[in-house]
This record gives structure tokens, C-alpha cells and sequence, in this order.
């Protein structure tokens, strides 16, 4: 990369960031496309056939892709908030980050999760009432609660944040230990515990935009990438055990492991950016980034059906390429379907066009 002074640096960076958001929507719809071999119970029923190699795949994926988007989320953040001077009254910023986060929430999962529940998880109205409405368990809309939960949070305590990096940390560790055991005790309500679990990966957002990221990014992106999966195959298959101490070092390592993946795909995905500069003038590019998010919103139900046509038909891999694309563009069908309209733009919580 030629260089560039610090204020042309952030520039191209933060310009970058549509780019990585963009792609880590989609690693999150090809993560899902795998989920199903991992072993996780992600699905009523069990694969016919087994995939070596794919369960690991997506256990590797899950500790990336949305740890990294909070990471871009903080620093997309710290850019409006501490640079454009805007977010500066909480109740319109609280009202406008119900507009785009609730709302889509709460259509979603009336009119597309919860009859895909029903009809394959078998949900109850216990089930329903306690998993969507209470927001404990929303298949995959669990997001757009705990990052609304995160950006309330980080509203509030905006001025500290900017001003006190190593106290900034330490909360954000609290947070997240408060997260483990709040988890083990009581229910996740309103993704309360997720959003604690979640606020050091927005914080180390926040603070790359302050000040950090042109340090970070003259390590190679390399390095990042075989640590990460270096300290993944070690909690995998090397840290295995049972007692205290085991569980501690354990919980340390996850805890590593998530930061450490969320800024490795920032790092990477902004490397790929830089490299494959005409992805800002590519149409096709342009329409998955519009596409992006509504796309996220609907994916996962149309992976349930085409697990359940396809299960033991086809071999493994071909099966998760096959859920990636059907999934990809049924859902992309979708998205283009409701953005043309206002009020179903307005209920997937996208803007306004221009002309309106």
C-alpha cells in the first residue's frame, strides 16, 4: 500500500469499511450454510451424511464474523460520534437506533422467524413469547437486539470512553466477565448478557478509529491470521480438561480468541479492500453492500428448507455450497423485493431513497 498521511490513512479506511461490513454479511450467511455439520444442535435434524472438516469450518467462522462486525459497528461509531460531531442528543440517536434495529426486529420475526419455528423447531407460545418477544433467543435476529443493547451502552458512556483508554478497557472486561456469569445464573433477557459478552469488540472498534489503527496495520495481516487460527486449534484440541483451572484458562483463551478474530477480519478484509480497489465501481458489489443487511435478516429460514429437501441427497460439501447460494439469492430476491417500497423499507429498517 503507497503511502499516506494519517488523515488520507482513515479516509480510505473508514471508505473501506462498507466493503468489510459487506463481506463479513456474507461469511455470516456462509457460516449458517455449514452450521449444520457442527455438531451444535443447530437443527432439528441430524446430517445424513457427515462432512469432515466442515463442523471445524464453521466452529472457526463463529468466532469471527459477528465479533468483527461489532468491531466496525464501534468504529463506524467513534467516526460519527467523535468526528462529525453527531449522536450529540441521546433520545433522537436512541429513536433512530430503534428505527433500524427494532423494528426490523420485531417484523422479522412476526412475519418470517417465528412460522419457520413453528413449523420446524416446533416452538410453543411459551417458546415463542420467551425466545422472540423476550428476546432471549431469536434464531438470528438475537443481533440486532444486543447491538442495540451495545449502542445504548456506549451512548451513555460516550465521554468516558473517548477520554480514558485504559479504564474504557477495564470496563469492558468487567462487562464481559459479568456477561459469563450473568449467563450461567439467568435467562438471556433482551440480549442484555450478549451485548456485555460483545462491548469489548466495539470498544477496540471505537479506539482503532481514535488512534490505534495505523499502528495495528503495519503488523502484517498474516501474523493475525496464524494466530488466530493458531490459538483456535489450541482451545480446540490442545486445552482440553476439566476443573477450575482448566475452565479459567479456558474462558481467558475464548475471550482472546474473539477479539483476536474480530480484529483479524477487520485487518484482512480491509487488506483485500486496498487490493481490490475497483470493488467501489463494481455493480454487482454495489447491490450485495445495498442488499447486505436485509439479506441477513432472511437467510437462515431458507437455509432450514433447503437443509431439509437436501439432507443425505447430496454429498456434504456440495449440500453447504448449495445452502449458501440458494440461500444467497432467495433472500437477496427478498431484500430487493421490500426495498422497493417505502413502508417495507421502513419495517427492514433501511433509509429513505433520495427521492423521497
Amino acid at each position: 500500500m503507497e503511502r499516506l498521511s494519517n488523515e488520507n490513512f482513515k479516509q480510505r479506511e473508514l471508505e473501506n469499511c462498507n466493503f468489510v461490513k459487506t463481506i463479513l454479511m456474507l461469511i455470516v450467511i456462509f457460516y449458517h450454510s455449514f452450521l449444520f455439520w457442527g455438531g451444535s444442535g443447530w437443527f432439528t435434524n441430524n446430517p445424513a451424511l457427515s462432512g469432515p472438516g466442515l463442523g471445524l469450518m464453521a466452529s472457526w467462522l463463529g468466532n469471527i464474523h459477528i465479533y468483527a462486525f461489532t468491531l466496525v459497528s464501534g468504529y463506524i461509531y467513534a467516526y460519527i460520534k467523535y468526528e462529525k460531531k453527531k449522536y450529540d442528543k441521546f433520545i433522537p440517536f436512541t429513536l433512530n437506533k430503534t428505527k433500524r434495529l427494532l423494528v426490523p426486529y420485531l417484523f422479522v420475526a412476526i412475519c418470517w422467524v417465528i412460522p419457520f419455528c413453528v413449523y420446524y423447531l416446533n416452538y410453543s407460545v411459551k417458546g415463542i413469547f420467551f425466545d422472540t418477544f423476550l428476546g432471549n433467543s431469536p434464531s438470528q435476529l438475537w443481533f440486532l437486539v444486543m447491538i442495540f443493547v451495545v449502542f445504548i451502552m456506549f451512548d451513555v458512556l460516550a465521554k468516558f470512553f473517548e477520554k480514558y483508554d485504559f479504564w474504557g478497557a477495564v470496563v469492558c472486561i468487567a462487562l464481559y466477565v459479568f456477561s459469563i456469569v450473568g449467563t450461567k445464573y439467568l435467562p438471556n433477557v433482551f440480549m442484555i448478557f450478549k451485548a456485555c459478552s460483545f462491548a469489548p469488540l466495539f470498544w477496540l472498534g471505537l479506539k482503532l478509529r481514535q488512534k490505534w489503527s495505523i499502528i495495528i496495520r503495519k503488523i502484517p495481516a498474516l501474523v493475525f491470521l496464524v494466530a488466530d487460527i493458531g490459538i483456535f486449534l489450541i482451545l480446540r484440541y490442545v486445552l482440553v480438561g476439566e476443573g477450575l483451572i482448566f475452565t479459567i484458562i479456558s474462558t481467558a483463551g475464548t475471550f482472546v480468541l474473539r477479539v483476536l478474530g474480530g480484529l483479524t477480519a477487520f485487518v484482512c478484509l480491509q487488506k483485500l479492500a486496498d487490493f481490490l480497489s475497483s470493488w467501489k465501481n463494481n455493480k454487482f458489489f454495489t447491490a450485495l453492500s445495498k442488499y447486505s443487511m436485509p439479506m441477513f435478516l432472511f437467510h437462515q429460514q431458507i437455509i432450514y428448507i433447503s437443509i431439509s429437501l437436501l439432507n443425505g441427497a447430496i454429498h456434504p460439501y456440495l449440500h453447504g455450497i448449495l445452502n449458501f447460494v440458494i440461500s444467497s439469492a432467495v433472500s437477496f430476491a427478498i431484500s430487493f423485493i421490500l426495498m422497493k417500497f417505502a413502508p417495507t423499507r421502513f419495517l427492514i429498517g433501511e433509509k429513505k431513497s433520495k427521492s423521497e
